[in-house]
């Protein structure tokens, strides 16, 4: 019925990009490949295995009615679907799974050097750097590969011959990532591997995954998460701060952890206001529900539609929470027809959260598709110039680097500079676009300070040996999984040819591309959109996945579970409610702001 559909909608148009269409014909497709991708692109990958998945623990009373630090107990049914440890799940079906014999075809360093490494900084005028911190402080959320650091097991990436890090060294070595094999698996089936994460958007970012780490940062007085005399969260050990997760550390991490920490604590005093008899676990239990949701509302209806600014991205992203009856109210009786017909799925017509789960016939987790396409680290600027949040003057005159902002680096900033102003600066300056040739150099050349050894490596090469050893098809087999027409040739990639002669300098065909680079090379794309329809097409799938599987977003949204009172705050909160709760000094540079994610000016 759906590819139906889509094929006579698009016959009858005669259009090539469907963001090309008019209005609502564009987000009555936009529904039908909503459907056709959740009914034939999710591929368990315990399924033909007897491997098994991790054990939950029993749900009781307490599990039922809060979320658990594994993850365990979201799925009543399935306790262990999405908890700490549970796989990946794939996009593409096995066919189209790389077998991971091409790992260093073509040399992915060399991709690198020509195609990623940043010349001029290129900015994304649209986009602020508030809005690389918080995708950075989504994905510490939901996906974690382990890394096989300590174990001698490196991937050996060859350097060029005119390769920068000559003659110090002749080759890269990178930690593989640890795959979850177990005896029950089919060894004619692709690898799969564990996330060290929760699956769900729950925050263990913030709350920790285990006991311990749950322990360090309560007070376990009135629900309250520790903050120190300044008001910021804790320094520990290692010089970075006491929070949930903490790799790959910098400053935009450390605004959002403190940020989301402080509004942890303001939702505990308003329960308590009006929930005089609740107890600390309770108290703490109900703060992290509606700041969770109050996360997952933000990021769908505020930091997607900066990223895909145009009136179909805002529209369908907050009919995603809300419902195309309530984002189109004048246009309620076309909605309920097309919902009638069967056109309009019923999360398009009145929303996601508050309604029933839907799986689809597949447990949940996050897909390493959905892993692969939110690698932005083009967003990444080379360095800040710190701001006064009154004037917007600069500081101390000087720019911070990149590699200054990072770790414990990070924490000292955040001690030495005012919070507001380290907003402020975040808020006015540009982030990076996502485009060929803008990795920060910084990125290019880091060595992790935490590993055993410390490991010298480029993200960029990083991140494309993890698709390829994860088994994420190339750009073109991408789309072919997921029933989009293959790029026939490199105009089709990008119509540029001063673009196209740049990626036959690394790859013989347009078939050799890999998915980080067709993502930044994909062109055109929809008028303010930060990436193309390739990885749209997988966030169409799985953000709407995250949240109509997770109990606590639909079953069980309800007061009594999260109070009336935490279902009103969801329900009103935005993204500048918090940002002014904890800095008001905010107030006049926010005055013109209507979406934080997009920069602010100075009067």
């Amino acid at each position: 019925m759906v590819d139906i559909l889509n094929t006579i909608l698009y016959g009858a148009t005669g259009v090539r990009h469907w963001w090309t269409l008019p209005l609502i014909v564009a987000l009555i497709h936009l529904s039908l490949e909503r459907e056709r991708l959740l009914s034939k692109h999710l591929y368990d990958s315990y399924v033909g295995n007897t491997a098994k998945p991790p054990a939950a623990g029993e749900c009781g009373e307490a599990e039922r009615r809060a979320r658990t630090l594994d993850g365990s107990c979201n799925n009543l049914e399935q306790p262990s679907m999405g908890m700490l440890g549970y796989r990946f799940s794939r996009n593409s079906a096995p066919e189209w799974i790389d077998d991971g014999s091409r790992l260093l075809d073509p040399n992915p360093r060399d991709a690198t050097n020509k195609l990623m490494v940043r010349d001029t900084f290129k900015a994304a005028e649209t986009l602020n750097l508030m809005s690389v911190a918080w995708v950075h402080f989504q994905v510490h959320d939901w996906m974690s590969h382990k890394r096989g650091v300590g174990t001698g097991e490196f991937i050996h990436v060859p350097l060029p011959e005119d390769d920068p890090w000559r003659p110090q060294q002749t080759e890269m070595l990178i930690p593989r990532s640890v795959n979850d094999s177990q005896s029950g698996d089919d060894p004619s089936k692709h690898v799969s591997f564990a996330n060290e994460q929760t699956h769900w958007w729950d925050q263990s970012q913030i709350y920790g995954t285990s006991p311990e780490i749950n322990a360090k940062i309560r007070t376990h007085v009135d629900g309250k998460l520790k903050l120190d005399d300044e008001g910021l969260l804790f320094t520990d050990v290692d010089g970075m701060e006491v929070t949930g997760m903490k790799q790959n550390w910098w400053l935009g991490l450390s605004l959002l952890h403190n940020l989301f920490t402080k509004e942890h604590n303001s939702i505990c005093d308003y329960l308590k206001e009006h929930h005089p008899d609740m107890d600390d676990q309770e108290l703490y239990d109900k703060a992290r529900l509606i700041n969770t949701a109050v996360n997952a509302k933000i990021h769908t209806v505020e930091w997607t539609p900066a990223i895909l600014s145009d009136e179909i991205g805002y529209i369908a992203l907050q009919s995603n929470w809300f419902g195309l009856e309530n984002t189109f109210p004048d246009q309620k009786l076309l909605v309920d027809t097309l919902r009638a017909t069967g056109i309009l799925s019923h999360p398009s017509a009145y929303g996601i959260v508050g309604n029933p789960a839907k799986f689809y016939g597949v447990p949940f987790s996050l897909t390493e598709e959905f892993t692969a396409v939110y690698r932005f680290h083009p967003f990444l600027p080379d360095g800040i110039t710190v701001v006064d949040s009154a004037t917007g003057h600069p500081i101390n005159g000087e720019d911070i680097p990149l590699i200054d902002m990072t770790f414990r680096k990070a924490t000292s900033i955040m001690h030495n500079y005012k919070y507001k102003d380290l907003l402020a600066t975040f808020g006015t300056q540009f982030s990076g676009a996502m485009v060929l040739n803008n990795y920060p150099k910084a990125m290019l050349d880091f060595t992790m300070p935490y590993d055993n050894p410390p490991t010298r490596i480029d993200l960029s090469t990083v991140d494309m040996i993890r698709d390829r050893e994860r088994g994420v098809p190339r750009i073109n087999n991408i789309r072919r999984s997921l029933g989009l027409p293959a790029f026939k040739s490199w105009e089709d990639l990008n119509p540029d040819p001063e673009v196209i002669a740049q990626m036959k300098t690394v790859y013989k065909s347009v078939e050799d591309v890999d998915c980080l680079v067709g993502m930044a090379a994909e062109m055109p794309r929809p008028p303010g959109w930060a990436f193309g329809d390739t990885t749209f097409t997988v966030f169409v799938v799985m953000a709407s996945r995250r949240l109509m599987t997770d109990r606590f977003l639909t079953d069980d949204f309800t007061p009594e579970y999260y109070t009336q009172e935490g279902i009103d705050w969801v329900r009103n909160a935005t993204f500048k409610d918090i940002l002014l709760r904890h800095a008001p000094e905010l107030k006049d540079l926010l005055s013109t702001v209507s979406n934080p994610f997009a920069p602010w000016t100075f009067k």
